[in-house]
């Protein structure tokens, strides 16, 4: 027997009238290369392109916030980009000389709220440090250790990956090195035989020439 979800409780996926293409990508079991990540986001961009947007928050009512002033002037802060003030510790109240009003009570006894309050913490801290302190900075320098060894793998995976790109390059090199030659021989070698094909065209010539005054001499 199968029970049936309210529309509110199903997952937001489960809520889309398309959400049967969420099934119809390839499953891959580990870690994506590049190439495939590439690939798998075009899959997902392109069922993107075939749904319609929708609103999965129809349904629910809209929040009911009441803004305090605290909470407005934070709240233009962080619009702003603005820091947070500092706590001046060093500013504590005056009890030597008399309150003229409620408010400046008020006041002194927020701030020393505020102390206590930051004291308590650092109290608390001290002793965290003091129970904790030795495991936690074991656990950092493993971590530096593994980030170290970590960087190390990646310096020699690159210097294995540059040394390959260079005898590639060399190959290549090489390859085309033996190409040139191989022209300027055969340039070299045309150039010879037209040298040669110049003398003999000039033997010729000269033997025309001869041929030529002989036969004039002659008539």
């Amino acid at each position: 027997m199968s029970f049936a979800l309210p529309s509110s409780k199903l997952p937001l996926v489960y809520r889309h009238p398309y959400q049967g293409f969420v099934n119809v990508l390839p499953y891959i079991d580990g870690e994506l290369d590049a190439k495939t990540q590439n690939i798998v986001d075009r899959l997902i961009q392109q069922e993107m392109s075939n749904m319609d947007p929708q609103d999965y928050l129809h349904e629910l009512p809209m929040p009911q916030t009441k803004l305090t002033d605290l909470l407005k002037s934070e709240m233009e802060r962080v619009q702003q980009q603005q820091p947070m003030n500092k706590i001046d510790f060093e500013q504590k109240p005056n009890f030597n000389e008399e309150f003229q009003s409620t408010h400046e009570i008020q006041e002194a006894n927020q701030q020393l709220n505020v102390l206590n309050q930051y004291a308590q913490i650092n109290i608390i801290n001290s002793e965290l440090l003091n129970k904790y302190g030795k495991e936690s900075w074991a656990l950092l320098l493993k971590s530096q250790e593994n980030e170290k060894n970590r960087l190390s793998n990646e310096v020699v995976k690159q210097q294995q990956e540059l040394n390959h790109i260079n005898a590639q390059r060399k190959y290549e090199q090489n390859e085309v090195k033996y190409k040139l030659d191989s022209l300027k021989a055969k340039v070299q070698e045309v150039l010879t035989n037209n040298a040669q094909l110049e003398v003999v065209c000039g033997e010729l010539e000269q033997e025309i020439y001869d041929k030529q005054r002989k036969k004039l001499k002659l008539n």
